[in-house]
């Protein structure tokens, strides 16, 4: 099973503990940091125990498969909750703001994205900057998944700097967030661009906007 895998990967039994989990990912996060450790071998280790740790988290949270989740009483409610550990938003905004290659930092944004905390988006706005047009587009898809509304200035500038496909990617974003009167300037933009598929989505968008 890919569970047991996960838990091989962060060193941890199949019984633990969400808070031991979690202390086994950042224990391992500083050991094989790419920016500390500085080699492919832990580049890809590091890699590797990001994804347990993810998958971890969102196998726990989504489906409560694990075997013994933590439980904690309620006595207001009289109910047990399960405890589910979460992302570090911080450590994964320094892996997208720092790491050495566009692979990591892509991964970074993503599981922002994934985290489903809005505050992530504090983080996420370096990737809109990043040289690499992969960084660029997994910042997009993370925020077109969070639906942050409140980065119509930065997808602007993103928009009026970027080339044919970043143009495309952003109004993917627009479009999957929802055309609000925020990102009404990137969409009469795109309206008068040359390529005609960014008019026609610019357009699309447009009509979706003025209902």
């Amino acid at each position: 099973m890919k569970e047991l895998e996960w838990y091989r990967t962060l060193g941890v039994a199949s019984y633990a503990s969400p808070e031991e989990i979690k202390e086994a990912y950042r224990r391992l996060v500083k050991q094989f940091h790419p920016d500390s450790a500085g080699t492919a071998k832990n580049s890809h280790r590091f890699v590797q125990v990001t994804e347990a740790y993810k998958n971890l988290t969102l196998h726990n949270s989504k489906s409560n498969l694990l075997e013994f989740p933590t439980r904690q009483y309620s006595r207001t409610r009289s109910t047990w909750k399960v405890k589910t550990p979460e992302l570090d938003l911080p450590a994964l905004g320094e892996l997208l703001a720092k790491g050495k290659h566009a692979g990591l930092r892509a991964f970074a944004a993503r599981s922002l994205g994934n985290s489903r905390k809005k505050s992530a988006y504090a983080y996420l706005r370096k990737g809109l900057y990043d040289e690499e047009e992969l960084v660029v587009k997994s910042t997009l898809e993370a925020l077109s998944t969070l639906g942050i509304r409140q980065c119509g200035g930065e997808l602007g500038s993103l928009f009026s700097r970027g080339n044919r496909e970043i143009k495309r990617a952003v109004l993917e974003a627009v479009e999957s967030i929802g055309p609000t009167e925020g990102f009404k300037s990137i969409i009469l933009a795109g309206m008068k661009d040359k390529d005609p598929r960014i008019r026609t989505s610019s357009l699309n968008l447009f009509s979706r906007m003025a209902k």
